[in-house]
């Protein structure tokens, strides 16, 4: 897929697949919150595609075995999450799926529906992973892989997972995605509904793409910067989601 090998094309396809069938079950309404109430179903969601260029800039960061989140200008304003684990790096797929399923936990374990599916950060900060994997505007994601001795303390070696998503999303006070009905494509890009699925292709966008991540003309830097961020710099407690597993 891309010019990168470390990260193969199986552990870039679950990343999808995952990422995108986890959209379609919230956009359907059946996915669950902590309170086991099913969220409200959904319109205009896009479907995910691979993009070459933010796996470079996620498997330059995760190369650098720094436990953080990059700024927004070094990853060009797209969003970003992080997950790390004990368990060695054999295969990219399993560890695209522990990554996501990790990520996509929060959904259940600190998300509480609400019909207009507003973000308030301070009640929802402990769901940002999830958050960013939902939001509606997202349709490119690329991640990176790494070995890093000691990127936690404690932890002799870890797996390093990075993955980044354009348009970026957590924006306080906007819509993790829209209520409505799934197939509804009444989207800023031009797009067509997957029946299957209930997301929305993008016309013409490929299951891989090279073309550079999209900026977003609402600044994304610290709080007294704006109001209207993609909160990911604050997602930085290093919290244990088992006993050898970290999500940031």
């Amino acid at each position: 897929m891309c010019p990168s090998t470390k990260i193969d094309d199986a552990g870039r396809q679950t990343m999808v697949n995952i990422n995108n069938a986890y959209r379609s079950t919230l956009i359907k309404g059946d996915q669950l919150d902590k309170n086991k109430a099913k969220n409200p179903t959904g319109k205009n969601m896009y479907k995910l595609a691979w993009d070459c260029d933010l796996e470079n800039g996620a498997q330059a960061w995760a190369d650098a075995c720094n436990w953080g989140h990059s700024t927004s200008q070094q990853r060009n304003g797209t969003g970003e999450n992080l997950y790390a684990t004990t368990f060695p790096w054999t295969n990219s797929s399993a560890m695209s799926k522990a990554a996501a399923d990790s990520w996509w936990s929060e959904a259940t374990t600190y998300w509480t529906m609400r019909s207009n599916n507003i973000l308030k950060w301070a009640n929802d900060s402990s769901a940002g992973h999830f958050t960013q994997m939902a939001w509606a505007t997202t349709y490119k994601v690329g991640c990176g892989m790494a070995s890093c001795p000691n990127l936690i303390s404690g932890w002799p070696q870890a797996t390093y997972v990075v993955c980044r998503y354009s348009g970026p999303g957590n924006y306080e006070g906007s819509a993790v995605y829209e209520p409505g009905t799934p197939c509804t494509c009444a989207t800023t890009l031009p797009s067509t509904c997957e029946p299957s699925s209930g997301l929305c292709v993008i016309n013409g966008l490929g299951q891989v793409t090279t073309t550079k991540a999209a900026t977003t003309t609402k600044k994304a830097v610290t709080t007294k910067e704006t109001t209207k961020k993609p909160v990911t710099t604050k997602h930085t407690t290093k919290k244990p989601v088992t006993t050898k597993k970290v999500g940031k």
